[in-house]
């Protein structure tokens, strides 16, 4: 659930349990190396290292602060890539072309042909470069789902329909393709669907995501919680 006020009774254990993530089974390098203002440790500080190597001023201190972001983003502008002052998939890469290291998505890319990693949806086969397991709720568009994004969803304010799925960033980038199943609810597709991860919320931390149903909220409600699977298509 995002900013919802609660819709379902849920016991102190089971708030508690939502803590509680299960593993990331990675299949590609990096796939949940998002880093952001706020951040701190050796990753963030790696990148500090590659930035003051291309010549951006900058200490190598380990915590991604507003001069790091700034950094980041002449960065992302001289590479004409994305500015948004966030360390993805995307930005990696340019730092390694500019360094001159290996091409490490070329690799992988490479790595999920070779294995075979594909996934059976309603649109037929699609390669994926992770999977996780994950416990899913769902939202609607009304106040009591959505609070005040009433019909949009609070990334980047669009509108919501279906296959939108709110995510934490640091697990499963905002942008990426996906397909979710394991769940059993009526009023989704049934085997699952391919969406993308468009939205965000305050209760998505860790392995957790929340399904956006364009249906009643007491049949959102009527969801609840459930385990599924989460496929990070390629």
């Amino acid at each position: 659930m995002k900013d919802r006020k609660t819709l379902i009774v849920l016991s102190g254990l089971l708030m508690l349990a939502f803590l509680f993530v299960s593993p990331l089974k990675t299949h590609a390098a990096g796939l949940s190396q998002l880093l952001m203002r706020g951040d701190t440790g050796s990753d963030v500080q790696k990148v500090q290292a590659d930035l003051k190597t291309l010549g951006y001023n900058l200490q190598a201190d380990g915590i991604f602060g507003p001069i790091t972001e700034k950094r980041v983003m002449a960065f992302q502008g001289d590479q004409g890539i994305t500015v948004d002052g966030i360390v993805g998939p995307q930005t990696q890469h340019a730092l390694d072309v500019a360094l001159g290291r290996p091409d490490a998505r070329a690799a992988s890319a490479a790595q999920v042909s070779r294995g075979g990693d594909v996934v059976q949806t309603p649109d037929g086969p699609m390669s994926f470069r992770g999977e996780i397991d994950v416990r899913a709720t769902a939202y609607d568009a009304s106040w009591q789902s959505n609070g005040d994004w009433g019909a949009v969803a609070a990334w980047k304010g669009l509108p919501l329909r279906p296959g939108m799925i709110a995510v934490d960033p640091r697990i499963i980038p905002l942008g990426s393709k996906v397909f979710v199943t394991g769940y059993h609810n009526p009023n989704l597709p049934a085997g699952g669907f391919v969406g993308i991860a468009t939205d965000t919320g305050s209760a998505i931390k860790g392995n957790r995501i929340d399904i956006f149903m364009d249906t009643s909220t007491w049949q959102t409600m009527n969801f609840g919680i459930q385990d599924v699977q989460v496929y990070i298509l390629n």
